[in-house]
């Protein structure tokens, strides 16, 4: 959830210089939008409740997907852009099934100013895990760039 957060922070908050979102998903399509069992299955195979990790104490798979589903008219990662686009932004897409959130995304952000765009896909899963020095690379380039300035 990190590539939304990301993006929902830097558009609420209007000093931030610029993002990286490291595969934005819109929340509400991924894991609210479906049947609950299927919501719920989704939402735990992202957290990994059933695999034995607790990495979100307080909740459940459940409490997650009701609350995808009753965000999911706000959560469209795409509905950031007019805010994000007047910042430098690096989208990153993987093969992990939300690429198209930060396709879109970049979309609208370039129709507004791609100047500030930088966009990258990496055939790779959710986590990056076979080109994680690939990835620090292109972080690390754009941060060079627009950003450091």
């Amino acid at each position: 959830m990190g590539g939304f957060v990301a993006a929902e922070l830097c558009a609420a908050r209007p000093e931030m210089r610029g993002a990286a979102l490291l595969s934005g998903v819109d929340l509400g399509h991924a894991f609210g939008c479906d049947n609950t069992a299927t919501s719920v299955a989704r939402v735990d195979e992202n957290v990994g409740t059933s695999a034995g990790l607790h990495i979100l104490d307080g909740t459940s798979p459940q409490a997650l997907a009701d609350e995808a589903r009753d965000n999911a008219g706000r959560w469209h990662l795409a509905d950031r852009a007019e805010r994000l686009a007047g910042r430098p932004l690096l989208i990153v897409t993987s093969d992990d099934g939300f690429a198209g959130a930060g396709a879109a995304l970049a979309a609208a952000v370039g129709v507004i100013n791609a100047a500030r765009l930088t966009t990258t896909h990496f055939a790779a899963d959710h986590s990056f895990s076979d080109c994680r020095i690939a990835l620090q690379a292109a972080v690390l380039d754009w941060l060079s760039g627009d950003v450091a300035q």
